[in-house]
Formats: structure tokens, sequence, C-alpha cells
């Protein structure tokens, strides 16, 4: 009888202890799964620290977010270079003249963007293998800059606030641009971006 016991308790201590290692086992690996989780979620976060109020920049109205004399500016280029193109579709739109004659356009516009679609716009752009190399933090690191591949405009995002701010800094068709010239453009069109961010922090 007592053989009989100890072969219950025996087998009871075994029982206890393959239960205990599967608890040991399923917990680990809940474990690795909530922080292999959590290592996703921090790549694909939006992490940005708000550096003021941008009300001003993204609300959506009938004032040109530049003067004519911030543009010539921005272009290094004279006032009388650049002429002010009023349109109903684009009330922002300016006629460039460049130094060596050629001729191009420079538009800000304010697209209506719910605020949730702009979070979903950011993270698609942060997590896709292709456009996630055309985006970056502006210089006050509290908003992103889209550059479109290949259409010539940025997209100023920020993650806080409804709307997009579109900023054309070229023409689509570029067959008459060198490279320099197109790399040029490119850099007014990010130095746009940021003189924005910085004009309109409050």
């Amino acid at each position: 009888m007592k053989f009989t016991y100890l072969i219950i308790i025996l087998i009871t201590i075994q029982s206890c202890n393959n239960a205990q290692k599967s608890d040991v086992e399923t917990l680990e690996s809940t474990t690795q799964l909530e922080e292999e989780a959590s290592s996703t979620k921090e790549v694909n976060k939006i992490e940005l620290q708000q550096k003021g109020d941008y009300s001003r920049l993204f609300a959506k109205d009938s004032n040109c977010k530049l003067s004519l004399d911030e543009v010539a500016t921005i272009f290094a280029l004279s006032s009388g270079q650049i002429k002010t193109n009023i349109e109903e579709m684009s009330p922002c739109r300016f006629n460039i003249t460049y130094r060596d004659g050629g001729e191009g356009y420079f538009a800000i516009t304010v697209s209506a963007l719910p605020n949730k679609s702009v979070q979903k716009e950011i993270e698609n752009k942060l997590s896709n293998s292709y456009q996630k190399d055309f985006i970056k933090k502006s210089d006050t690191g509290d908003h992103y800059i889209f550059k479109h591949p290949n259409q010539g405009y940025l997209l100023l995002l920020n993650p806080n606030y409804d709307n997009v701010v579109k900023i054309q800094y070229r023409t689509m068709l570029v067959s008459d641009l060198t490279q320099t010239q197109l790399e040029i453009l490119e850099q007014r069109g990010y130095h746009t971006a940021n003189y924005l961010i910085a004009k309109y922090q409050d």
C-alpha cells in the first residue's frame, strides 16, 4: 500500500512539474510575442515632439502663406523676376523668371484632410518600403516633409492637425532642366517648408 501511495505522489509531483514548465514556456512565448509586437509598433510609431502651435499654418483660407517678397528671397531673385498669379483654383501661385531666362512657377496650397487621415498618411509613408525614402522630419523635428519622387512637390504634414500643405516648387515637365537645376529647385522647396514652419510657429 505504501508503495502505491509513493507511486501516486511521484506521478502528482511530475504532473505539477510538467504543468509549471508548460506555464513558464507559455509565459516566455507570450512575452516574446509582446516584445515583437512592441518592437513593430515602435518602428511605425509617429514620434514628434511639438515645438509650437501651427493652427495658422494649416488653416485653409484665402490668404497666401507667403508674400511675393518672401518668395523672391527664397529663390534668391529680385521681386521683378516674380509675378503673383492669382487664380481661383490656385490663389497662391507665382510665375518665376529665373536668372538664366528660364521660366517656372511656384505654388502653395492647403488641402483639406482630417487629422486621422493625416496620421494614417504619415504611417503609410513611413512603413512603405519605397515611400519611406522620400519622407523626413523638418528642421524643427515636429513635422514630416514628403517629397513626391517625380512630380516636383512637397507635402508638409503634422499628425496633430487637419489638412496638408502642398509646396509645388517646379512643373512636372522638366526635360529642359539640368540635374543641377532640379536639385536647386528641390532645395528651394525644402527651404520653403522649413521657412513656413518657422513663420507660423506660435
